[in-house]
């Protein structure tokens, strides 16, 4: 293969039993532009590892001025270090997992995380899929360097440890757009110390939370990370055991404007989303006026969904499953101008309870029964 310096794509994604790939072949393909080992059983790793040349070293890819793609998997001890950074910056796309052997990874809730984001994703353009990191079983308590997660669109923590000291360390992630947190015991408890003054996560449009078993509230990440969620357009929370609300409202001093997408499921504590400080009934203006997408399942507590219909006045759609504590919502006769479709169980929507006969009669051709997504 070193002969092929013409070559411009090597594709080796899916090839389970590569569990060798030779030091030094890579950097003889001089010509490459794309290189595929996504989802292979080949680990690379640094020249400073114990190697006995059966492993491709990461330093390889450095001399490869034309690589513009890359898809492999790390090490768990492999960790780039700015020495990196002139040639990763140079890469238009790239997917790098690092795989350890700490933490826990929950297979359920991660099975169940991919199914509900392909299907939010289908019929949308797939997005962030451009610089992609997953650090997977790692323990982050030890000082980091941010070459590869300061340049990441996307970036997944799945089953790691030490995550208040990951946002410690790097500082601002001022190019990430997706970020999901999960298999974790993590509380992001803001402290004095920990809380941060400035926005760590400015452009952040996706969020997801699956399986965080000490997780109360988003809240918690508001405080710690100094959020402001000004470009956030979709929210999953997913197998969070302990989760007692969303958010508080007196996190935010401006509207979620771009808040289009709140996916909920498998969250037993879960009886309020948005929450307001004592003897507060609700703020000047609405929590996420731009909803356009609601999904709630296996939600036992839940009694409400906001106080403010000004919340829900671009509502399209509307799923509900086993949620029996849900008996109204905060919809009007106005509502069916915007509302596209309700979905959910007919004995959950016979014993819905409304302010009115008209409300009630406008919205019943808009709800069909329970085959319903996600």
């Amino acid at each position: 293969m070193e002969q092929l310096s013409n070559l411009r794509e090597l594709n080796l994604s899916g090839t389970k039993e590569l569990k060798t790939f030779r030091t030094g072949l890579v950097s003889r393909l001089s010509g490459l532009e794309i290189l595929d080992m996504s989802n292979s059983n080949c680990r690379w790793c640094l020249k400073t590892e114990t190697n006995e040349g059966n492993t491709a070293l990461l330093e390889e890819l450095g001399c490869l001025e034309r690589l513009i793609v890359l898809m492999v998997d790390l090490n768990g001890t492999t960790h780039p270090s700015s020495e990196y950074a002139p040639w990763m910056e140079r890469l238009k796309s790239f997917r790098i997992r690092v795989h350890g052997v700490h933490g826990r990874i929950s297979p359920l809730g991660f099975k169940i995380f991919r199914q509900v984001k392909k299907n939010l994703l289908k019929n949308k353009d797939a997005k962030f899929e451009e610089r992609k990191l997953l650090l997977s079983g790692l323990d982050l308590s030890g000082k980091l360097n941010g070459c590869l997660l300061t340049c990441a669109a996307v970036l997944e923590l799945e089953g790691c440890k030490g995550l208040n000291n990951l946002f410690d360390s790097v500082g601002g992630f001022v190019y990430l757009k997706s970020l999901s947190i999960s298999s974790s015991n993590v509380r992001f408890k803001p402290t004095r110390r920990h809380r941060s003054p400035n926005d760590l996560l400015p452009n952040l449009e996706e969020l997801n939370l699956v399986d965080l078993l000490s997780l109360e509230s988003i809240s918690e990440l508001v405080g710690s990370l100094g959020l402001k969620f000004s470009r956030l357009k979709v929210m999953t929370v997913l197998c969070c055991s302990k989760l007692k609300y969303l958010l508080s409202c007196d996190d935010f001093t401006q509207p979620l404007e771009k808040l289009e997408t709140i996916c909920l499921r498998y969250c037993p504590d879960l009886s309020d989303m948005f929450i307001y400080s004592s003897g507060q009934t609700s703020k000047s203006y609405p929590v996420a006026p731009n909803l356009r997408e609601i999904y709630l399942s296996s939600l036992p507590k839940l009694k409400t969904l906001s106080r403010q219909e000004e919340t829900w006045q671009h509502l399209e759609y509307i799923y509900v499953e086993e949620c029996k504590s849900l008996k109204k919502l905060p919809l009007n006769e106005q509502s069916a101008n915007t509302l596209k479709e309700i979905r959910g169980e007919e004995e959950w929507w016979k014993q819905l309870e409304w302010d009115d006969d008209v409300t009630s009669s406008t919205l019943q051709p808009l709800f069909k029964g329970p085959e319903w997504w996600p």
